[in-house]
C-alpha cells in the first residue's frame, strides 16, 4: 500500500473504499434497533423481550432499508463528487502556484503545446485532403480508370 505521503498521496483523499450504501443502511437500522433495546433494558425489561419490544416498535426494517439505501446513496455519491472536485481544485491550484514560480518554463511548455497541436492539425489536414478525400474535381471516383504499375 502506498503511503499517503508518496508519489500518489491524492488518491487517498479520493474515499473510493468504505461502507456500502445497503452495509451502512443495515448498520442504522441495528444501531436504532440495539438503542432502544438498551433504554428498554434500563426500564427494567427482560434483555429478549426487551429486543422484541425494540423491533416492534421500530416497524419494518425493509421498509425503513429502502429509504434509507437510497438516503446513503445520494450522500456517498456528493461525498464522491465533492472528493472529486476537491482534488481537482488543489491540483489547479498547485498547477497555479508552480506556474507562478517559473514563468519561463511555463512559457516554453505553452509555446511546446501550442507549436504541437498546431503542426498536429496541420498534418491531419494536408493527410486528410492527399489520401483520405478524392480530389475536388472528380466526380465519381469510381469510374476512373485503374492504373497499372
Amino acid at each position: 500500500m502506498t503511503r499517503p505521503g508518496g508519489p500518489v498521496r491524492w488518491l487517498h483523499r479520493l474515499h473510493l473504499s468504505g461502507p456500502r450504501p445497503r452495509e451502512s443502511a443495515e448498520l442504522e437500522i441495528e444501531h436504532h434497533v440495539a438503542e432502544l433495546t438498551d433504554r428498554l433494558e434500563a426500564e427494567g425489561w427482560d434483555p429478549v423481550a426487551a429486543r422484541r419490544e425494540a423491533h416492534r416498535r421500530f416497524g419494518d426494517p425493509k421498509r425503513y432499508g429502502a429509504s434509507m439505501r437510497r438516503m446513503e446513496q445520494r450522500r456517498v455519491t456528493l461525498e464522491r463528487w465533492a472528493g472529486w472536485w476537491d482534488v481537482i481544485r488543489q491540483s489547479v491550484a498547485s498547477v497555479v502556484r508552480t506556474a507562478r514560480r517559473y514563468p519561463g518554463f511555463t512559457a516554453a511548455v505553452i509555446v511546446t503545446l501550442g507549436l504541437g497541436i498546431g503542426a498536429n492539425a496541420t498534418m491531419y489536414g494536408i493527410i486528410d485532403r492527399l489520401l483520405l478525400r478524392p480530389p475536388e474535381h472528380v466526380v465519381e471516383p469510381a469510374d476512373l480508370p485503374a492504373t497499372r504499375s
